[in-house]
Parts: structure tokens; sequence; C-alpha cells
């Protein structure tokens, strides 16, 4: 059976709300919104009485970047950083009911499941204040030690060094530490529309995996923790034997 996707390359608001809509899905979008609650009310409302409707956001844990430090996620683009109590209440706010909030992404995302409920009869607002607070009193320090930590080890390394991932974090860590290109040249990535361009601010050249094999890096500095198993099967099987540290 043929499915005709259409896609509209446009902000979605309530121009749309007449689309009908069984699942409703948005994968790291939600934090570049400014007015979150504003956005989830235009899709409850775009909804209706449609109660079967399921809609399924994934985000940013917050948790990631404040109590495990993961700091190259804190990136302008993001207008928010969710908990999973905010995430709900969001949603609470807006309309929804919350039926499932979990963490994926090795502890990095947070995916919330929630069907269409009322403004009225909603479950109390949550609140999770206390722990975040604790957490982010120490987060100031925690952030200029890491900071600190990866200028001093950089300033050590006489060896060549490459960067795998011209992501968000590799782009953070590079421009945070202010990375010369004379210390990291080049940053590996497997999308092929990313080859051959630079990082914004600090100019490093995004080169594909192969490049590495005779490029002979002696340490490769990983960015994201996730795929760590994936570029040392694929170094192996491309006969580089550089060093793997895990940002």
């Amino acid at each position: 059976m043929n499915t005709l996707i259409n896609i509209i390359p446009e902000y979605y608001s309530e121009l749309y709300k007449d689309i009908p809509a069984d699942f409703i899905c948005s994968s790291y979008v939600f934090e570049h919104i400014n007015d979150p609650v504003q956005f989830l009310s235009i899709i409850r409302n775009a909804i209706g009485d449609k109660k079967e409707t399921v809609v399924f956001f994934e985000v940013p844990n917050a948790l990631y970047a404040i109590r495990d430090y993961g700091i190259w996620d804190i990136i302008y683009e993001h207008c928010c950083y969710f908990s999973s109590c905010s995430l709900e209440n969001a949603f609470r706010k807006a309309g929804f009911k919350p039926l499932n909030t979990s963490i994926g992404y090795g502890g990095q995302s947070l995916r919330i499941e929630a069907v269409p409920g009322t403004f009225e009869n909603q479950d109390p607002i949550r609140s999770d204040k206390t722990d975040l607070l604790s957490l982010v009193e120490n987060f100031g320090d925690s952030y200029k030690a890491k900071v600190e930590f990866w200028k001093e080890t950089l300033s050590k390394l006489d060896q060549r060094v490459a960067l795998w991932g011209a992501g968000s974090k590799g782009i953070s860590f590079l421009n945070t530490l202010k990375v010369e290109t004379d210390i990291i040249e080049y940053i590996v990535d497997i999308n092929p529309r990313k080859w051959g361009l630079y990082v914004p601010g600090t100019g490093q050249k995004v080169v594909k995996p192969e490049f590495l094999q005779d490029y002979n890096s002696d340490i490769i500095l990983v960015t994201n923790p996730v795929y760590q198993d994936e570029i040392e099967k694929m170094m192996q099987d491309l006969g580089i034997g550089a060093k793997i540290l895990l940002l």
C-alpha cells in the first residue's frame, strides 16, 4: 500500500488546526519553543474532541545537563529545559493528560505520552523544585570545573587529536573552550551533508571517518557516549588504532 506523505515546510500554528491526526509526534523541537504551554494549547485545540489521539514528545533531559554535567548540551537555541515534572505540568496546563514519562537515549532525553484531557479536574500540579534547587546550587562550580579540566587536558596533549561528532555537543565543546585549529584541526561526522564545511566560531573542518585513515590521529575525542560502541566498531573496520576519550 502506498502512503502519501505531505511535508509542509512551515512552523506549526493554528493555520493547520484543521488537519486531522491520530498520532502527533515531536522529537527535539519543543525545547526550541519560547512559549511551550501556548504551543501545546494550539495542538490541544486542534485535536478537539478526538480523545483517542496520542501525543508523543521527546526533549533533552535537563537533569542530564545539571546532575550528570552534560554541559555541552547547553546551547543558545534551546529556550527551555525540562525535568519530567515540568514537562508533565506543561502538558497538564495545556489540557492534556500525561500517560507516561520515561528517560531514553542514555539518560539524555525525556519522552512523554499524553492524550487529550480537560482543563477541569486535572491531576494536581507536581513539583520537584526542592531537588532541582539543590542541583542548581552546585552546578556553576561543577560547570567551571569541567571546562577547566578540558582546557588543562588539551593544553597538555602533545599528540594529534581529532573530534568525532559535528553536532551541537561538538560545536559547543569547541566554542566553550575556544579551541584553536592548531590543537584540533578536524571534526569527524558520518553525515555527508556536513563534509567539507567548517565549525562556526572555531573553524575546524568537518571530514568523513575515512579521512582518519591517512590523518593518523593519536586521540579521538567522542562527543556523545551513546555512540561510543558504534564509533569503536567503525574505527576498527577502518584500521584506525587511535585512543578514544569521552567528553
